[in-house]
């Protein structure tokens, strides 16, 4: 087996910044944080609503307890409507759609 290697030597190239690459690094930098930014505050926003969602929804199921005690036949209508309140401002939190 032949242990001879040669190795070239390599020599390190200086590369100069120009002032257009230093520009838009700058500027890549700025945009990633303003994205960073703005995934905190939608965040922020989707666990403010998802407490409101779930307030309300709190007291809706009381509302529709006392409408199952002064009218029972309604029972299943009550629930419908506080089930698809729920399911729909869910739906919007998660999608995004206002």
């Amino acid at each position: 087996m032949n242990n001879n290697y040669q190795l070239q030597t390599l020599q390190a190239i200086p590369v100069a910044q120009t002032e257009e690459v230093t520009s838009s690094s700058g500027r890549l930098a700025e945009i990633t944080y303003a994205l960073a930014e703005n995934a905190a505050f939608t965040d922020r926003l989707k666990a403010a609503l998802s407490k409101q969602v779930m307030d309300n929804t709190a007291a809706l199921a009381t509302v529709e307890a006392y409408y199952n005690q002064i009218a029972p036949s309604g029972r299943e209508e009550f629930r419908l409507i506080v089930q698809t309140y729920a399911r729909l401002a869910l739906m919007q939190i998660v999608g995004g759609k206002w």
